[in-house]
């Protein structure tokens, strides 16, 4: 079985992903706990230490699901997950297409952590918008 990778499929992922993890990283950046934090900074650390792309793209979804969990809403996450979900086939194809990306993804992430250690829920909600652009710029999809 061979998926094929759409472009209206991706736009219709990324555009939900982006409306429901800024709602998310906002109530995480509320609620957030030094063990949430301390459980993403050590994805964080896996994911730049992860030798092979296809551990990374496990390690990134890991990540993102730890950042929602500190949320504390159980249907938020639920629709998250399947959205993660879905879009591993992009994020995937996307770190083919650009190895820089791990690069610039890292450099997101800890971002994210710092404004999330700040409870800044401004800061953290600008930082997922611009994350979230990556793979449709990465793609040249029909």
């Amino acid at each position: 079985m061979v998926l094929e990778l759409s472009r209206d499929e991706l736009e219709e992922i990324y555009d939900l992903r982006l409306l429901l993890e800024t709602s998310a990283i906002r109530l995480s950046a509320e609620r957030i706990t030094d063990e949430y934090l301390d459980k993403a900074e050590e994805i964080h650390r896996e994911m730049e230490a992860a030798p092979h792309s296809a551990s990374w793209v496990v390690l990134n979804r890991k990540f993102h699901l730890a950042l929602y969990e500190a949320a504390q809403s159980p249907r938020l996450l639920s629709i998250l997950t399947a959205l993660l979900d879905a879009s591993v086939i992009y994020v995937s194809a996307s770190v083919e297409a650009s190895p820089d990306l791990r690069t610039r993804a890292g450099h997101d992430h800890a971002h994210l952590i710092a404004m999330l250690r700040a409870r800044d829920a401004d800061g953290a909600e600008e930082a997922i918008k611009q994350h979230l652009g990556i793979p449709g710029s990465m793609l040249d999809l029909k």
